[in-house]
């Protein structure tokens, strides 16, 4: 939610320094359209960038997961793990 506040308010930001910029509407334009494509890429790099630290996260916690289910099954077992 704070995210998505911030990130209007960023939108809202760029598009009223845009417009009260002394350049033509032509040159505004593509001001805009260039800032868009920056922002767009921006939160895609972003996006691209969770979903790896996600899927680490979630390997780490299934590696831990199987060592402790072995260390149990070895302690129940009554031998020592490998």
């Amino acid at each position: 939610m704070k995210v998505q506040l911030f990130l209007d308010g960023l939108l809202c930001g760029v598009i009223i320094g845009t417009l009260f910029a002394p350049a033509s509407g032509e040159e505004t334009r593509r001001r805009l359209a260039r800032r868009f494509s920056d922002f767009r890429n921006s939160l895609n790099k972003a996006h691209e960038s969770s979903k790896e630290e996600a899927k680490d996260a979630m390997n780490e916690l299934k590696e831990d997961e199987e060592k402790e289910i072995k260390e149990i099954y070895h302690e129940i077992k009554g031998d020592k793990p490998l």
